[in-house]
C-alpha cells in the first residue's frame, strides 16, 4: 500500500503561490565532507581530549512542482535548486575522572568553530505554450560562529563487573532557544565481556523554542 504525496505551498521568486510534493522534495548531502582530527592524553586518573572537526563541501536540495491552479489546466511547472556552500571548523572536547567504582565526565560540543556559509537558489518555471523562466538569486555569504554548542555532565556507578548505573544533565543553547534534558540508564553484563542489556529514561526540563516550552 503506497500513501499518497503530500502537498506543501512554496512561493516563486516573483511571490506567486505554487506547491510541491514531498516525494519531489530531495537532499543531496554527498558533495559534503567532514573530517575529525582527534587527540587524548590521561594523566593518572584524568582523561582529557578534544575533537577538530573539518566541514568542506556542499548540500543541495531540489523541489519540483506546478503553481496553485486546478490541475489539467493549462499551468506552469516548476524546478528549484538551493546550494548551500560549508568551509570551515568545529571543536569538541571532553574529560573523564576515574575514581574506579565512580566516574565522572563532561563534554563540550560544538564550543568553538567558524563556518563559512554560501548559499545559492537556480529557479526554472516552464510555462505550457510559452518557453522558460530561469532565474538565479543573488548569492550570500555569511560567517556563523554559533553551532548549537552542547554541555554534558555525567557521572557512573560501576556496582562491580555485573551493573552500571549512569546519570548525565545536557544543555544545548540553540539560536532561537535553549534545551536541558535529564538521562538516567542502567547496563547488565548477562555475559560479562560479551553480551549486556541496557536501558534508560531522558526527559526534557527544558525544550525552549520562541515562545514555546515543550517538556517531555
Amino acid at each position: 500500500k503506497f500513501s499518497r504525496p503530500q502537498y506543501n505551498k512554496i512561493f516563486a521568486p516573483d511571490s506567486y503561490p505554487m506547491v510541491y510534493n514531498t516525494y519531489s522534495d530531495t537532499l543531496d548531502t554527498k558533495d559534503l565532507k567532514t573530517m575529525v582530527l582527534t587527540g587524548a592524553i590521561q594523566i593518572g586518573k584524568l582523561s582529557l581530549g578534544a575533537n577538530y572537526n573539518s566541514i568542506k563541501g556542499e548540500i543541495t536540495r531540489t523541489q519540483q512542482g506546478r503553481n496553485t491552479l486546478v490541475a489539467g489546466t493549462q499551468n506552469n511547472r516548476f524546478y528549484q535548486k538551493e546550494t548551500v556552500s560549508f568551509d570551515g571548523y568545529t571543536m569538541d572536547a571532553g574529560a573523564l575522572f576515574d575514581m574506579g567504582a565512580l566516574r565522572l565526565g563532561a563534554s563540550a560540543r560544538n564550543f568553538k568553530g567558524s563556518v563559512d556559509v554560501k548559499r545559492a537558489t537556480v529557479w526554472q518555471d516552464t510555462f505550457v505554450g510559452a518557453g522558460t523562466w530561469d532565474w538565479t538569486s543573488p548569492s550570500s555569504k555569511e560567517a556563523i560562529t554559533k553551532f548549537a554548542p552542547t554541555t554534558t555532565v555525567g557521572l557512573a556507578i560501576m556496582l562491580g563487573k555485573i551493573v552500571t548505573v549512569d546519570a548525565d544533565y545536557v544543555s544545548t543553547a540553540m539560536e532561537d532557544g535553549k534545551k536541558q534534558q535529564g538521562r538516567l540508564g542502567g547496563e547488565l553484563a548477562v555475559i560479562p565481556g560479551f553480551l549486556f542489556a541496557r536501558c534508560g529514561v531522558k526527559a526534557d526540563f527544558k525544550n525552549k523554542i520562541g515562545d514555546q516550552d515543550n517538556k517531555t
